[in-house]
């Protein structure tokens, strides 16, 4: 089974989705999260879920800043993981947005991880 990549490129705002069908799903963002690319954050997210995958993957590390449209596009994205039955993992949050998830309690809410878990696809 190869390995699938799909790049989405927008102003402010790149994402790199890797992994094989069946398993984990990494999807790798850099830049901002705010109204003007969570429409297309939401694009990939849908269509990483409407995939046959155990596991989706968000790293957070490239993350510089994100506004409440970006943590819309990340819990819409976590509920609809859920209800396909996907685990749903944010990893390696940038200190600025692990504060920020902790300020509105979502730290709570997603599964956050220090580093992408293994046996995730990798970037």
């Amino acid at each position: 089974m190869a390995e699938q990549t799909q790049d989405t490129h927008g102003p402010g705002l790149r994402i790199h989705v890797t992994g094989r069908e069946g398993e984990a799903r990494r999807i790798a963002v850099c830049g901002d999260l705010d109204i003007a690319t969570a429409e297309t954050l939401r694009a990939v997210f849908a269509g990483a879920s409407g995939e046959s995958v155990s596991r989706i993957v968000v790293d957070l590390s490239g993350v510089s800043f994100c506004d409440s449209s970006g943590l819309s596009a990340l819990v819409d994205a976590e509920a609809a993981a859920r209800a396909a039955g996907i685990r749903f993992t944010l990893a390696r949050p940038h200190h600025r947005m692990a504060e920020l998830l902790r300020i509105t309690c979502l730290d709570r809410h997603f599964h956050i991880a220090a580093e992408v878990p293994t046996g995730s696809a990798r970037h």
